[in-house]
């Protein structure tokens, strides 16, 4: 980071990293490398981070549930075949969110909507507990702020006191006369915080998100672990991973310097 003059005014200019590896956790993958995030919440930033470690030379590595035989449909391709250089199969990974198990109301296979969607939250608040702990002053916030929101808003919903106005919204039926989104891509429907947060109930839309910010299921990879990848041709699929795939195992090892 350094500082810089751009048109006249000064700001602090960042350096874009270099990414050597790209670890990605998505639903599919075809014979022919082509990722699909049918099964996720969301895909993120996945498709930049795939780009801008294949424009540097580096290595795409895609962990996904199954490898499927015949070439999966264009329009449910994440990211080509182009950008991924190998593909890890793990049978038993969960969905890529903080919440555990399968839920089929959140990756857009399931839009449920009025009680059905309120018990939908119920189930999930059964795994991660209450959304939003929080006191009876932020409570207050969060109705007072129900009352600037009119007909045919867009609300980008954030971490924090923000949840509740989405739980505010949940109650008082006002799902279908705004318009809820939050920021790992998701319109429509209901954002579930705390634990959940990222993740969308029934949502309208879940759209591959082109901002800045955290990757889900992106994480550098240890130095010594790279030696095995460096030489294998594009797409090499490794054999089946059943112990939780290669990215929990980086989790669970990750020292030393990185690519």
């Amino acid at each position: 980071m350094t500082l810089a003059e751009e048109n006249g005014e000064q700001g602090l200019l960042y350096k874009i990293p270099k990414v050597d590896v790209a670890l990605l956790k998505a639903s599919y993958a075809d014979e022919k490398g082509n990722i699909s995030f049918e099964n996720e919440c969301a895909s993120i930033d996945a498709l930049s981070v795939a780009q801008a470690t294949h424009r540097n030379g580096g290595k795409v590595i895609v962990q996904v549930v199954r490898v499927v035989n015949n070439h999966m449909s264009p329009r449910s391709v994440d990211i080509p075949a182009a950008l991924v250089d190998a593909v890890v199969r793990c049978p038993h990974q969960p969905q890529l969110t903080n919440v555990e198990g399968f839920y089929d109301f959140i990756c857009g296979k399931y839009v449920p909507s009025g009680n059905i969607l309120k018990a939908c939250r119920e189930e999930v608040r059964g795994v991660i507990g209450s959304t939003s702990k929080r006191g009876e002053l932020h409570k207050a916030i969060a109705k007072r702020a129900l009352r600037e929101i009119k007909k045919g808003m867009i609300i980008n919903i954030g971490i924090g006191i923000p949840e509740l106005i989405a739980e505010e919204v949940l109650e008082q039926n006002m799902l279908d006369d705004v318009h809820l989104s939050v920021e790992s891509g998701h319109t429509g429907g209901f954002p579930l915080g705390g634990q959940g947060f990222g993740v969308a109930i029934g949502p309208d839309s879940m759209l591959y998100r082109r901002s800045g910010g955290g990757q889900t299921g992106q994480r550098k990879r240890p130095l010594h672990q790279g030696k095995a990848l460096r030489h294998r041709r594009v797409c090499q699929h490794y054999p089946d991973d059943k112990e939780g795939g290669i990215l929990l195992h980086l989790y669970q090892q990750g020292t030393g310097g990185y690519l």
